[in-house]
């Protein structure tokens, strides 16, 4: 049935209630048009591969975290980790991915549970764990050995000791690999930024880094592909940045920079208490990021351009020849839900958030990626009767997503 199409109340119930709890990869019978392109390339220099992304809810945040998923009860079997591990094995299954990002799994879990199910799916793998916070969980990526050689594998660690901005433990993971078909390579970028809305110069600093470090990783104008839980929203001056390369620092509220808390939401919380986890903050009048501090760019020798520096000359050099407030990165990043339209919803707990992403980069070398299709994500209005994440058949507060792209080397 056309989305467009009048329907009765029941038969639309019906049709939401579907979206909400099939499969996500269902989803591309739900909307043939608009999600799935024709474009495809199956020539001997072309490699089509699968993409995924999935935050799937460390299990120690759940339990301590009631007030996010106060639509369970105690009781729930939704909330139980069997319940849930089983929904996440056939999740996981079904997408049949070539390259996997996961975010918020525990080395524990990774241990008894992941490691063994990503190798018997015949995946290289790769565990990431976050440091220096309360938080204990990491992140993974995966890639099918019968697809890719690994070339090389690295952890991006944001926290910086003694740094005012970069204090928080957050991490990213940086792999190159090459496809066994065409020869292409690819740099994979995997990461879970911090959430704190109030934040932004951190979660600012966070993905200046690690695209400096990319930038400094890639070889030959390769593609790129980058993707995990940003905690930021679409047309927001952070995501913006990511797309366009370019942030103005005079412009860049702290608070509304993510776009987890709009304008409107900031101007009622000014004067207010919050409370986060169990920390009770005066909120504070509006801040802008202007410039990062001095010790931040000594601690990671980025400069403002996105470029890591090979000394401390150079660094100052570049500092003292640039704008304190234009900030930029050599990279040229699409989203592949762009251009985001309606609000769509890929997180939905207390309130429907889309914090997760699959960027890329095309590549200018002698090898190219584009993108064939992606999988929908549904928006607030196909969720707005519906009940939150996690539930009976969706098992994380997240769910996947999913793109197809062509690899082509020339």
């Amino acid at each position: 049935m056309d989305r467009q199409s009048p329907e009765s109340d029941k038969t639309r119930k019906r049709s939401l209630r579907e979206i909400a709890l099939m499969k996500p990869w269902r989803l591309e019978e739900r909307h043939p048009i608009n999600l799935w392109s024709s474009q495809r390339r199956n020539t001997v220099n072309s490699a089509t591969i699968r993409v995924a992304s999935y935050n799937v809810l460390c299990q120690s945040s759940f339990e301590n975290n009631p007030k996010l998923h106060s639509h369970l009860d105690g009781v729930s079997p939704s909330r139980t980790w069997s319940h849930r591990w089983t929904r996440i094995v056939n999740e996981i299954s079904a997408l049949d991915a070539d390259v996997l990002g996961l975010q918020e799994v525990s080395e524990a879990v990774f241990k008894e549970f992941f490691e063994k199910l990503l190798e018997s799916l015949g995946y290289t793998i790769f565990f990431s764990e976050r440091t220096m916070d309360e938080h204990n969980h990491g992140l993974i990526i995966a890639v099918r050995k019968e697809r890719f050689k690994v070339e090389s594998h690295e952890t991006v660690d944001f926290y910086q000791q003694e740094d005012a901005v970069l204090d928080r433990g957050n991490i990213g993971q940086i792999v190159r690999v090459v496809c066994r078909k065409t020869r292409a390579s690819l740099l994979l970028a995997h990461t879970h930024l911090l959430f704190n809305p109030l934040r932004g110069d951190t979660k600012f600093a966070q993905i200046a880094y690690l695209l400096s470090r990319v930038h400094q990783s890639r070889k030959d104008e390769e593609p790129v592909l980058l993707l995990g839980d940003f905690n930021i929203e679409p047309a927001s001056k952070l995501f913006n940045y990511i797309t366009s390369g370019i942030l103005n620092g005079t412009m860049f509220s702290l608070q509304t920079g993510s776009g987890q808390i709009t304008s409107d939401e900031w101007n009622r919380l000014k004067s207010r208490r919050m409370t986060f986890g169990n920390k009770q903050a005066v909120i504070p009048h509006d801040d802008f990021l202007y410039e990062l501090p001095r010790e931040t760019y000594v601690h990671t020798m980025m400069d403002r351009r996105g470029e890591i520096q090979s000394d401390l000359f150079d660094l100052l050099y570049s500092l003292n020849t640039t704008h304190p407030n234009q900030f930029s990165h050599q990279l040229n990043f699409v989203s592949t839900y762009a251009p985001h339209q309606a609000p769509t919803v890929t997180s939905y707990t207390v309130h429907m958030a889309n914090p997760d992403y699959i960027f890329y980069d095309t590549g200018n070398g002698k090898s190219c990626l584009t993108l064939n299709r992606r999988l929908a994500v549904p928006t607030e209005h196909d969720l707005s009767e519906l009940e939150r994440w996690p539930n009976e058949h969706i098992p994380s507060d997240h769910i996947c997503l999913l793109a197809e792209f062509s690899l082509t080397r020339f």
